[in-house]
């Protein structure tokens, strides 16, 4: 049985693609705003209530991690262009991985948004898009 982060999955092949399947992980993304705000009864006062910083610094969606999950999936289905976009590389590169949009999307849900953000890099990397 294949282990992934010492978990034995079932033998299907739908089951290990999921894993690796970059696509089928931007596309269950409920947008939730998890990534964006901590749940309110968790928090003391609404100073503390963002968890992105990039998002609370820029307020636009696209720098949360659900926009940039929105527009990784159009990088991916070609309704997007990589060199259409001068923002592009500003909407990938202003997050400084902190991870708070991961720990926070795992409390509802078993999914890797801070790999599908360093894999969109590596992409914009491999395309020569650097800053």
């Amino acid at each position: 049985m294949p282990l992934i982060n010492g978990k034995s999955l079932p033998e299907e092949d739908w089951c290990r693609k999921y894993y690796y399947d970059l696509r089928r992980t931007l596309v269950h993304c409920t947008r939730c705003s998890y990534c964006k705000y901590i749940d309110m009864w968790e928090v003391k006062d609404a100073r503390f209530v963002k968890v992105c910083p990039s998002s609370a610094r820029y307020l636009f969606d696209c720098f949360s991690c659900q926009g940039r999950q929105d527009v990784a999936l159009a990088l991916i289905d070609g309704k997007l262009d990589y060199d259409e976009s001068p923002i592009l590389m500003d909407i990938f590169y202003k997050c400084d991985t902190c991870g708070g949009c991961d720990v926070s999307c795992k409390r509802g849900k078993d999914a890797e948004r801070l790999r599908v953000l360093l894999e969109m890099r590596a992409k914009l990397v491999e395309r020569g898009q650097l800053l």
